[in-house]
């Protein structure tokens, strides 16, 4: 299998929104997040999705966790390794604690 099946992704994403900090929006705290960027490995609503896909796939690659069926083992293993209480340590390693997603995502961090 060269690709994760549609299967392998819902199991992956369910397993993943179980996990207290993934079931808020990485960004605002929303509840029950069903975006994802890619590149950073965090879950989103979908209005910081919207703020991710206007600062440029350079920057953030966002996904749906409902709906993409496209995913990649690469993407989904980012997924794994990654979430919300991951990132936002990261961050916080980084001295960068702004909510502003402009600053954030453009910084060195």
């Amino acid at each position: 299998a060269d690709q994760p099946h549609k299967p392998d992704i819902t199991a992956i994403f369910k397993r993943l929104r179980s996990i207290p900090t993934n079931k808020q929006c990485f960004d605002c705290g929303n509840s029950n997040p069903t975006w994802a960027s890619c590149t950073y490995g965090v879950f989103l609503c979908i209005d910081c999705s919207a703020v991710h896909r206007s600062l440029g796939v350079h920057l953030t690659f966002i996904k749906s966790t409902n709906l993409d069926t496209n995913w990649s083992w690469l993407q989904l293993r980012g997924m794994q390794v990654g979430g919300n209480a991951n990132a936002r340590t990261f961050f916080m390693e980084h001295g960068c604690t702004t909510t502003d997603a402009q600053q954030k995502y453009n910084s060195r961090a």
